[in-house]
């Protein structure tokens, strides 16, 4: 389902250094996001990290080259 998210680029809020989403799992009670920050892990929910938006764009546009491709694919396959 985190799929999507997982190699995201963010800011750890309280060490104000960068890391990578690297896992998302849910606890009893939160969603809980694992960054990878240098040498460090560090398991939070999302309020402690800041997501970078190019690492956000990057994404939707590999999505849509995906798309792009699985289109092509299918249209090809119809024929």
């Amino acid at each position: 389902m985190y799929d999507s998210i997982i190699g995201l680029n963010v800011k750890v809020k309280k060490e104000n250094i960068d890391g990578k989403i690297i896992s998302v799992y849910e606890d009893a009670e939160d969603t809980v996001f694992v960054v990878e920050a240098g040498r460090e892990i560090y398991k939070s929910t999302i309020n402690d990290f800041n997501v970078d938006m190019g690492s956000i764009r990057e994404k939707i546009n590999n999505l849509m080259k995906q798309k792009a491709f699985l289109e092509e694919f299918a249209a090809i396959s119809t024929y």
